[in-house]
């Protein structure tokens, strides 16, 4: 269901990042496929960057990809990056294993993630999900000529081992 990326998911990773119906809330994207793929490259050599790309059972393609990224202070980390092409039940069951690495892997005590706060599909998700809403960043993100918030939301390892109780049916 989760894989690591590899270069040939360039094309469908960037035709999704230049979906409009997708991308309302991303810094628009104009790159080529060959700077796409450059991208990925580089992706897959970062140590401590987890690209994945969320593949359900059963398909030749990914529907969608996320990250986590950018581990700070003890045991802290940022997850994003997340553009699915499509609704899927195994939507939650991705979120689920990209988590359970974050906290039983890399035994990570912190995850956290940011959400231009006019986004309420990922909002809503996340606080269905369990996660908390931590912090507000003011105009923290650019696209165009508008400035969003961003909301902060974490979930502590605590908090992971609660959620994958609720959810345990899924793992």
């Amino acid at each position: 269901m989760l894989r690591p990326i590899e270069e040939a998911d360039a094309p469908l990773m960037l035709s999704l990042r230049q979906r409009p119906d997708l991308t309302e809330f991303l810094p628009p994207l104009d790159i080529t496929l060959d700077e796409q793929r450059a991208w990925v490259r580089r992706q897959m050599t970062r140590p401590e960057d987890y690209m994945f790309a969320i593949q359900p059972l059963g398909r030749d393609t990914p529907i969608g990809f996320f990250a986590a990224y950018n581990p700070v202070g003890d045991g802290e980390m940022e997850w994003g990056r997340w553009v699915m092409g499509e609704s899927s039940p195994v939507l939650l069951e991705s979120v689920l294993l990209l988590h359970r690495f974050i906290f039983e892997t890399l035994d990570m005590k912190r995850l956290f993630s940011h959400t231009a706060e006019g986004n309420i599909r990922v909002l809503t998700f996340h606080e269905i999900y369990g996660a908390r809403r931590c912090g507000l960043h003011p105009a923290a993100l650019q696209i165009g000529d508008r400035r969003h918030d961003m909301v902060e939301h974490e979930i502590l390892r605590p908090d992971w081992d609660r959620i994958r109780q609720k959810y345990a049916r899924f793992l």
